[in-house]
């Protein structure tokens, strides 16, 4: 598109060797409709570059009509530097001492080459470069995109870190670091501020733990020796339950075996009025706990009746009840259990 001005609103004030009459006289203004100004929007032709220097030609300040003399390059840079910073981690949740890599990508989406491009990271170093300049010449070409890398060890707490990108910006011999600035009103010398130069990222940590609990279930073995007398304090001579077996004189309801162990003084497998017959037995018992046990008497009397231990409501045929025929013991096993929780 093609801008043109006219001074059509009436004349306009001049100054210099430049503004002249056509005679070659000196004035002070342009008349109405003389000046004319002719330029190009670039835009909107679709021009998406920029201007570094431009080649203006120059006339002898001698005289209005001398010819042209020499042309000179002039910087007129209208460039603008601009870079993208981004940083991922590998992993956003660890287990505490764990490690991490991060990975930056600074990224030249202006208009200008950087050159010395690197990142800085608060928490993490070395960052070194891993790849993206295509056509290696070390610069941050435009369109370009490196990655850098950097591993951080033993992380023991939640962690984020902030990383800056810089590159150096050269016009007319000035260079500047292109980076992100605190405040971007009063960048620091030599520092053209680029905001999207900084970027962060987070790990969480977890934190392993347990806990714990114990009880105890204690289990006691114990052995109890029983002893046992059955004496005959009548006039009757008595026989075993189970004849030629004297240890069958006894019964224990929770020892098994009761055994014999003396007593028949005339050897003639009776229990004779006056005698003592002796008996034991031994048991296990797995503990803690109370254990109650009852020992009953037994003996066959001359007409074949059990002469015996009656509980109330048992039958008492072929009995002869002696209340004295029982006897009954207790044994408890305790255990204590201390400290823990």
């Amino acid at each position: 598109m093609i801008i043109q001005s006219i001074n059509s609103g009436g004349p306009i004030g001049c100054g210099g060797w430049g503004c002249r009459n056509a005679d070659g006289t000196e004035t002070r203004s342009v008349n109405t409709n003389e000046f004319y100004e002719v330029g190009i929007d670039l835009a909107a032709v679709g021009f998406t570059g920029c201007i570094n220097s431009f080649l203006p030609h120059t006339r002898s300040s001698q005289s209005f009509t001398a010819s042209l003399k020499d042309f000179e390059l002039i910087q007129f840079n209208t460039c603008k530097p601009s870079t993208s910073l981004t940083k991922s981690v590998d992993k956003t949740e660890i287990t505490v001492g764990d490690s991490v890599t991060y990975t930056y990508k600074e990224k030249n989406d202006g208009q200008a080459p950087l050159t010395n491009p690197f990142v800085t990271d608060d928490k993490c170093s070395p960052v070194t470069y891993a790849s993206g300049d295509t056509n290696n010449n070390g610069v941050l070409d435009q369109g370009e995109e490196w990655t850098f890398t950097c591993t951080l060890s033993n992380i023991t707490q939640e962690t984020t870190n902030t990383a800056i990108g810089h590159g150096t910006f050269t016009v007319g011999g000035k260079s500047q670091d292109v980076t992100f600035c605190d405040d971007p009103t009063a960048p620091p010398p030599s520092t053209r501020c680029d905001q999207d130069e900084r970027a962060t990222a987070t790990v969480k940590v977890k934190t392993p733990g347990t806990i714990l609990n114990k009880s105890a279930v204690p289990t006691v073995t114990t052995t109890v020796s029983y002893g046992y007398t059955e004496a005959n304090a009548g006039a009757v001579s008595l026989g075993p339950p189970q004849p030629g077996n004297l240890s069958s004189f006894v019964n224990d309801s929770l020892c098994a075996t009761v055994v014999y162990t003396g007593g028949d003084v005339n050897s003639n497998g009776m229990l004779d009025p006056g005698e003592i017959f002796s008996f034991t037995c031994t048991k296990i018992f797995n503990g803690p706990g109370t254990f109650t046990n009852v020992a009953v008497g037994h003996g066959i009397d001359n007409l074949g009746r059990d002469v015996t231990f009656c509980a109330p409501g048992d039958s008492t045929s072929g009995k002869f009840c002696d209340a004295r025929e029982t006897d009954t013991k207790t044994v408890s096993v305790t255990v204590t259990v201390s400290g823990g929780k």
